[in-house]
């Protein structure tokens, strides 16, 4: 089976191992007993983040545009408009704001900084100095073994993410991608249960201390995403931690996911989330490691003014009694939850924090406390 580090590949057997630059030019070709081979005779045209490669045009389809990875450009003015906010989606030729680490453009439109893009720029962009000309045989062998073990967990982390609209809940699938035990399971649930998830007053940071056989698990996950995806690796599996651990918080609490998605593409709300008796609504953001709210001013991610916009995005495309109750509690001005949920991880320690906050839709100003 031919493997490129493509998700829909699995890690059985490795065929071939392709080497890019950051950028997506190709560097190498290696077979299965990691010796280097023309990259002429590579297997498949499907390379740099799993997307089809024209060889006479020497650049990359994206769907609304060509991307010539030789000089990390497309080769015309972008079909998005851009976000004012976002200064970086107003360039009309850059590839993912110039962080080809931390992101992926499969449609030739907007870059993704989201876990899924986390899942479609680090299978690709391997640190793959085992393999280079003059490595040892042994160094070769190493790095072959950790991208299968790689490959088999973003392979999870795939499936998990296409089937999280249908399960509505994150908790049981990324369980079962950290290889969780029922035991663990319930010691991760019981360390939630007392975090009191109500729109009162600001609550925290609070630090949570995980287990340390759970932690030990996540410990090698971020790890490998270091290892292959460099500090944007890193960061973005901290932040898919991080999500894991609200799910759970709130799913303890009784706060289910929403049918409303306030978000669109890497921008907006992480967790919509309504309590389940028809109570009060929850707006939760994940981050991982140092990495801050994003954007500037008023509206910066989780002020006021930016919830509102998620929140109008969500009562706009949203449908069903989840719409038409988000839009009442909105014009009713009722109390939500507003929560940061902070995944940080050292070479010796695992912290999460938690950070609650009481929301009123229309209020114009919010403050978090330094280290949210």
């Amino acid at each position: 089976m031919r493997v490129i580090y493509d998700l829909a590949a699995t890690a059985a057997n490795i065929a071939q191992v392709f080497t890019f630059a950051p950028y997506g030019e190709m560097l190498a070709v290696h077979d299965s007993y990691a010796v280097s081979v023309a990259i002429s005779s590579r297997l498949c045209s499907l390379g740099y983040s799993g997307e089809h490669f024209d060889a006479k045009a020497a650049q990359q389809y994206l769907r609304a545009r060509f991307y010539n990875p030789a000089n990390g450009r497309f080769n015309r003015l972008d079909p998005f408009a851009g976000n004012m906010q976002d200064p970086q989606t107003l360039h009309k030729y850059a590839y993912v704001h110039a962080d080809p680490i931390g992101g992926a453009d499969p449609k030739g439109e907007m870059a993704d900084f989201s876990i899924g893009g986390l899942v479609a720029a680090t299978d690709v962009q391997q640190n793959m100095r085992g393999l280079n000309q003059g490595a040892t045989l042994k160094a070769r062998s190493t790095t072959v073994n950790h991208m299968r073990r790689l490959n088999k967990i973003l392979t999870k982390i795939n499936n998990l993410l296409q089937n999280l609209n249908d399960t509505l809940d994150l908790f049981d699938d990324a369980a079962n991608l950290f290889e969780l035990t029922d035991k663990e399971k319930d010691d991760l649930q019981n360390t939630f249960n007392a975090l009191s998830w109500v729109p009162d007053v600001t609550i925290g940071p609070i630090p949570i201390k995980i287990p340390s056989r759970i932690a030990k698990k996540f410990r090698l996950f971020v790890s490998l995403a270091e290892k292959f995806g460099g500090r944007q690796g890193r960061i973005n599996m901290q932040e898919f931690i991080g999500e894991f651990a609200a799910s759970l918080a709130a799913s303890s609490a009784g706060l289910k996911l929403s049918s409303v998605v306030a978000r669109q593409g890497s921008h907006g709300i992480d967790q919509l989330r309504r309590h389940k008796d028809g109570g009060f609504w929850a707006i939760v953001e994940a981050k991982g490691g140092n990495s801050r709210l994003k954007g500037r001013g008023r509206l910066r991610e989780m002020s006021a003014p930016w919830i509102k916009k998620w929140i109008d995005y969500g009562i706009r495309t949203g449908t069903g009694d989840d719409k038409a109750e988000l839009k009442r509690a909105a014009q009713s001005s009722e109390p939500m939850l507003a929560a940061i949920v902070r995944a940080r991880h050292d070479r010796k320690t695992w912290e999460l924090k938690f950070t609650l906050k009481k929301y009123t839709y229309g209020t114009t100003r919010m403050s978090w406390p330094r280290g949210s």
